[in-house]
């Protein structure tokens, strides 16, 4: 949605909405781009952190990056290079084991290779990390019947956020814990100050929508 895009997408949805006579919202377009879902990820981090790790695990692509925090304040976030999602539309809606337990090392595999990239570089990073995924959640787990690229990993556990932590922490060599968010609403946290009278809409491989937590 950048460039004229984005400023064309923006002047149309109001129009549209002011030609239903729908009650008047504002749109606008989220400064933060495509990093929006990072940028609400940011938000997660507990008093006193001064670094962390952060992925958005998308249909395309996973967006990395990590923040930075003065006085318990975001302070600046520093894109990381992206990688492939590893998600194969043949194999969505499909309930193979081996396909789905392929995926999960997958991203395991790659987050694990993130904190390993933030401990060489000395970053003062906790043992948390904080990531976004194309799936609704429930308590950390996709809901059921979600069998897309990520959904059908619940198929693997009672609990995707847990489990994923689990593997990371094996294959780093110590305890990571795991911020796991759906990505339209770690999208929204990234606007929170305006309260609980916005949606957040992203537009990627899909269409993701998350609201702003009323304060």
């Amino acid at each position: 949605m950048r460039g004229e895009l984005g400023k064309t997408a923006v002047f149309t949805t109001q129009q549209t909405i002011q030609s239903y006579d729908l009650p008047h919202f504002t749109i606008r377009l989220s400064p933060h781009g495509a990093n929006l879902p990072l940028r609400g990820l940011a938000t997660l981090a507990p008093a006193r952190t001064q670094a962390m790790l952060l992925a958005d695990l998308g249909h395309t692509h996973i967006k990395q990056a990590v923040a930075f925090y003065e006085a318990g304040q975001l302070a600046r976030l520093e894109p990381l290079p992206s990688l492939p999602s590893g998600c194969d539309p043949n194999y969505y809606d499909q309930r193979n084991h081996a396909n789905v337990l392929a995926h999960a090392a997958h991203i395991a595999d790659t987050l694990a290779a993130l904190w390993r990239r933030g401990r060489s570089h000395g970053w003062p990073l906790d043992n948390q990390m904080a990531v976004s995924i194309a799936c609704y959640l429930l308590n950390g787990q996709p809901p059921p019947g979600e069998y897309g690229c990520y959904g059908r990993l619940g198929l693997l556990t009672t609990n995707l956020a847990d489990w994923l932590a689990q593997l990371i922490s094996e294959r780093v060599g110590e305890p990571v814990r795991l911020h796991l968010r759906h990505d339209g609403t770690a999208a929204a946290l990234a606007h929170g100050e305006s309260g609980g009278k916005t949606a957040v809409i992203t537009c990627g491989t899909a269409l993701g929508i998350g609201f702003v937590p009323e304060k």
